[in-house]
């Protein structure tokens, strides 16, 4: 697939929820992060910060969702990139 534009495509890990317990506190992993892990598939011919393959953090909910042959993808713009791993 090919972006056009200033759009990044991305795939979002899916959130994974753990508790530990550490001196009588329970964490949970995931409970108030906002962000999510995604992974750059392809890029609009307008950027240039960031690749396919690489690994970013981004503002969770962010980008417009759509599935193709049964998988999630996101588009996003620049500013919506917290950072490149």
């Amino acid at each position: 697939m090919k972006v056009i534009g200033e759009k990044v495509l991305v795939i979002v890990d899916k959130p994974t929820t753990s508790t530990q317990n550490i001196g009588g506190f329970v964490y949970t992993a995931g409970a108030g992060v906002d962000y999510e892990v995604a992974h750059v598939i392809s890029v609009g011919e307008k950027v240039d910060s960031v690749n396919p393959g690489d690994t970013i953090y981004i503002y969770k909910g962010s980008g417009k969702m759509f599935n193709h042959e049964e998988k999630e993808y996101r588009t996003i713009t620049l500013n919506e990139i917290i950072v490149v791993i």
